[in-house]
């Protein structure tokens, strides 16, 4: 009985670990210094972009044809976005919009 438990504990905590840390990035746009690094990316649909504030301010990340946001991104944290659809998209920093970027998704392959 002791050894079933301790494998469901062990199965438990592998279930949360993978929970916590989300989506594998295909690529990350990093924030620092007011500005997406890099501004430009590239990705084929289906891929997963992350967000990273390295900012001591607060930013966004968030779609000008509203597709996505990632609403309020205190300093050190990050947000995933998985682009599922091909196509060209321009984002900014809803707090600081002369932030910008743009993300081109093509088909995926």
């Amino acid at each position: 009985m002791r050894s079933l438990f301790t494998l469901f504990f062990a199965a438990f905590a592998l279930a949360l670990l993978g929970a916590e840390s989300g989506p594998t990035p295909s690529a990350v746009v990093h924030i620092a210094s007011f500005a997406f690094h890099p501004a430009n990316l590239t990705v084929q649909a289906g891929e997963v972009v992350t967000f990273v504030n390295d900012d001591s301010v607060a930013h966004t990340a968030t779609a000008a044809d509203k597709s996505f946001d990632s609403a309020n991104l205190d300093a050190n944290a990050k947000w995933s976005h998985r682009f599922e659809v091909a196509g060209t998209f321009q984002y900014i920093c809803a707090y600081h919009p002369m932030m910008k970027g743009t993300i081109t998704v093509k088909p995926a392959e």
